[in-house]
């Protein structure tokens, strides 16, 4: 019997498989196609993707811009107001003496100008030395917007006792 138990060995085998076969067909055809790879894009359209990113970025940075301004030109309209609201109805000589107390005359204008310009002139010449000393090989740049910067410079990095002298200097 151990024989003809061996002869259905492989009838059965064959059908299992044709079974298994026939499952995976029918899976694969239940299954949606696999779609179509997308083709890279061509150089015109990553062309002109970034043209009207820029484009974008343009508007966006004019809109910040002028929602800036607006801002800038309210809070200049707001301190405007503020200082009219604190002038007094009449003006008199009183409130011009207290407002414009620092220049009394015009030799006293030109006495503080002629001051200023001689500090200013001592001071180029103490930075000028410095900066020689510093950078022997390279010239020193010039021209206002330089000593602008420096002053801008000078005067946020100084300590309180130095910008109250500096106030003193200017005003």
């Amino acid at each position: 019997m151990a024989k003809g138990l061996k002869a259905f060995i492989p009838p059965i085998v064959g059908g299992v498989v044709m079974v298994a076969g026939i499952i995976g067909a029918v899976v694969s055809s239940v299954q949606p196609p696999a779609p179509k790879p997308i083709p890279p894009p061509t150089v015109i359209e990553i062309l002109e993707l970034a043209a009207e990113e820029r484009a974008q970025q343009r508007q966006e940075k004019l809109r910040l811009e002028a929602e800036q301004a607006k801002l800038d030109k309210d809070e200049i309209r707001q301190i405007i107001l503020d200082q009219i609201r604190g002038t007094p109805e009449d003006v008199s000589d009183e409130w011009f003496d207290e407002a414009f107390q620092y220049v009394k005359s015009v030799e006293a204008f030109w006495a503080f100008l002629d001051l200023a310009l001689v500090k200013g002139r001592q001071y180029d010449t103490e930075y000028s030395a410095a900066y020689k000393e510093r950078n022997p090989r390279k010239a020193q740049t010039g021209g206002p917007p330089y000593y602008i910067t420096k002053a801008k410079a000078y005067i946020s990095i100084a300590s309180p006792r130095k910008k109250t002298s500096l106030v003193r200097l200017w005003v």
